[in-house]
């Protein structure tokens, strides 16, 4: 049992299917500004609209006092062929899907320009407005990360360019639940191949996703604002692996306030991609009932044993009952792939006082 123990926590934090992980980070020589971390500040883009390429301002703002901004949801994808944009007037490498993000959402703000206040303009973008190569800052953005997308006044979620299908299939998601037709076999293979995209598979999305009080998906050049799907019939996407959960969790946080227990969200991101293995919990921070995550803190220089041990002890002292941690091993057990354990499983890492809960959500 202490075998399968350890398997189970392992696949949790680090999937052993090496195509759902992320490239490598994309590095570059760009000299980062030192943030100023006891004031939790951030950087944001601020975009040149009538020049053309990509070219930017990078500022510094304090977090909790910076104008309004457009946060982007995006995966990093490959990053070769790289694409060169231009920040603070030197060269920066950016992933090509990146690239192509970026110049939708400065086609969208041209658009908006005739209407919009100026200030709305900037951005927040990880891959630029955070030094990568910086583990401490890395460290402090990624704990500020839910505030972040909060308290943004848009967020877009970037899905990639367009295909035959990938209009209709926005169509077929914002159908509203009054439509009584069922979706037809090409319809849900439709369904199926959009939830087939990269950026649904990220476990990063799941906060960038869920979140944002505004939220725009596009793809390509097509735009539906998350208030136009949120009356969707659900039955159109229902059966959709990766889109289900996320949409459902969205209605959740958005409409009934309700966080989710730790242990629920580890199964419901199983076998989504992250470059590192710690960010399968740090990815969480802005969805878990805060109990479960009192002391956690974010270091990517733990070593990786010592992570899962603490792990194990914020689902252990998140416990109610031992019935409800001889259930909840079970549950997950199952929704890992993993065989039913024929008794209780005992986590080996920690001391055996007290039971570890794995549970449904929180008000459950």
């Amino acid at each position: 049992m202490t075998h399968n123990w350890n398997r189970l926590i392992s696949y949790c934090l680090h999937p052993s299917h090496p195509h759902t992980v992320n490239p490598e980070p994309i590095r570059t020589s760009f000299i980062y500004p030192p943030l100023v971390r006891d004031t939790q500040s951030i950087r944001l883009l601020s975009p040149h609209l009538n020049q053309s390429g990509l070219s930017f301002d990078l500022q510094t703002y304090a977090a909790n006092d910076c104008p309004p901004y457009i946060a982007l949801s995006y995966c990093w994808g490959t990053p070769s062929p790289p694409s060169i944009i231009t920040v603070n007037s030197h060269p920066f490498v950016v992933s090509p899907n990146l690239a192509d993000a970026l110049h939708h959402v400065l086609d969208y703000l041209q658009c908006a320009q005739s209407t919009s206040n100026p200030a709305n303009y900037l951005l927040w973008v990880d891959q630029i407005c955070i030094n990568q190569d910086d583990e401490a800052e890395l460290a402090n953005q990624v704990q500020l990360m839910p505030q972040l997308f909060q308290a943004s006044s848009l967020t877009i979620a970037w899905l990639g360019l367009t295909d035959e299908h990938s209009d209709h299939a926005l169509q077929l998601l914002a159908r509203k639940q009054r439509t009584t037709r069922k979706l037809t076999v090409p319809e849900k293979c439709i369904l199926l191949k959009f939830d087939e995209r990269s950026y649904w598979k990220r476990v990063w999305i799941m906060q960038e996703f869920i979140l944002p009080p505004r939220l725009l998906i596009a793809c390509g050049k097509t735009r539906v604002s998350w208030d136009s799907m949120r009356h969707a019939n659900s039955r159109n996407y229902s059966f959709c692996t990766h889109m289900a959960p996320l949409f459902q969790r969205r209605n959740v946080m958005q409409y009934q306030n309700r966080k989710t227990h730790l242990a629920r969200l580890l199964t419901i991101v199983k076998g989504r991609g992250c470059t590192r293995p710690f960010d399968r919990i740090f990815a969480l921070l802005g969805l878990a009932v805060p109990g479960d995550l009192n002391g956690l803190r974010v270091d990517y220089t733990m070593p990786t044993q010592d992570f899962y041990h603490h792990v194990i002890s914020l689902l252990r002292r998140a416990a109610r009952t031992k019935m409800e941690w001889d259930r909840g091993n079970k549950d997950l057990a199952e929704a890992l792939e993993f065989p039913r354990p024929k008794r209780a499983l005992t986590p080996p890492l920690i001391d055996q006082e007290g039971p570890v809960e794995i549970t449904e959500d929180a008000s459950d």
